[in-house]
């Protein structure tokens, strides 16, 4: 009870000293591709502000060898063009919950599994990237659902301790080759699973257990997806408090949760479908969200860009950067306009939006 009630205090604390509140880096989430990404880095570096990208659809749990060691070469151009313009916090995202992860408690399976997180780490290292984005969605494999047919059989307690040890084996395959690797997870299971009573995240905090056991230099960093769509200041408050205070009521190390571990709180301003890249709120309401979101979140703040809304690659540049046959994902929609407003949303990440914008 006390640790809950600590959070509560330090979280108020926080909200009152606006003044020593470290500027968060701002990181985007998106499909961009590496290659374009390094060519454009003055546009999204000091044109708007962004200090990082959360790289989507580059590497996979599955991945070989090959393929991780076959994109190092681009990640390394990213990095040097990148650090010039501000953007030093790059992530690879990895989604654990695409084709189907191996049951819990196959060994075999997870021995290889437990090789390509350790292959992704030493490129990660070697292409100064920041860190790792592991997605915990389950789209479409149930990994935390222990009622799941697929773990029929195996006992809850058991799911639990398997959970755990591979989140342990997970951290520990991470951090072997790179120490400081920072672990960004998306996302917030244990809220959930404890608040909406979610039960395809029941397993979710005994992962994140296990990530937390080794105690990592740079602790976890919980990125939110509850919080897309939430543009009022008190609104966007509250729903931080919880996620947060969950976390610490829950998790069984909650005093590495309370001092190396955060909220970064996520956005979705843009893109309705991967087809429709216009506004889901206005410019002026994302400005309400993202400047609360900057006055809570100690290290991250997000935003999603889902599929390509936060920008257009042309047909020409598509067909340059596939010339050689290069891969992109979905250039049918990568080649769409963005919202006709587009502008207005740089322009709050910037904080220099006009008043006058609706």
């Amino acid at each position: 009870m006390c640790i809950c009630v600590g959070a509560l205090v330090g979280l108020a604390r926080q909200d009152d000293s606006a003044a020593e509140h470290t500027r968060p880096k701002v990181l985007l989430f998106s499909s961009i591709d590496i290659r374009y990404l390094a060519d454009n880095v003055d546009f999204w570096g000091r044109e708007i502000g962004i200090n990082g990208f959360i790289v989507n659809f580059l590497i996979e749990w599955w991945s070989s060898e090959e393929q991780i060691s076959g994109i190092a070469h681009d990640l390394l151009m990213l990095d040097k063009r990148s650090r010039q313009v501000g953007i030093d916090h790059n992530f690879i995202k990895v989604a654990l919950g695409y084709k189907t992860l191996p049951h819990w408690a196959d060994d075999s399976a997870w021995k290889q599994v437990m090789i390509t997180f350790t292959n992704i780490s030493k490129l990660l290292k070697e292409t100064r990237m920041s860190g790792i984005a592991i997605d915990t969605e389950a789209y479409q494999s149930p990994i935390f659902d222990s009622s799941s047919q697929r773990f029929k059989g195996t006992s809850l307690e058991q799911l639990k301790r398997l959970a755990y040890r591979r989140g342990q084996q997970i951290i520990a395959s991470l951090t072997e080759h790179y120490p400081d690797i920072e672990i960004l997870l998306l996302q917030e299971g244990a809220y959930h699973s404890f608040v909406s009573g979610f039960q395809e995240y029941d397993l979710w905090i005994h992962f994140y257990d296990g990530l937390a056991s080794l105690r990592n230099s740079k602790g976890i960093v919980i990125g939110t997806e509850n919080t897309y769509r939430v543009v009022k200041r008190e609104s966007l408050q509250s729903l931080y408090r919880e996620e947060f205070n969950v976390m610490a009521l829950h998790s069984r190390d909650p005093e590495f949760w309370l001092e190396r571990c955060s909220i970064a709180i996520g956005m979705w301003p843009l893109g309705r479908e991967y087809w429709d890249k216009r506004s889901n709120y206005s410019a002026r309401e994302f400005q309400e969200q993202f400047q609360t979101a900057m006055a809570l979140s100690p290290r991250y703040v997000w935003i999603y860009d889902h599929g390509t809304a936060w920008f257009r690659m042309h047909d020409s540049e598509i067909k340059d950067y596939t010339a050689n046959k290069h891969w992109i994902w979905e250039s049918q929609y990568q080649a769409l306009p963005t919202d006709p407003l587009v502008s207005h949303y740089y322009d709050v990440v910037r904080g220099a939006i006009d008043p006058g914008v609706r």
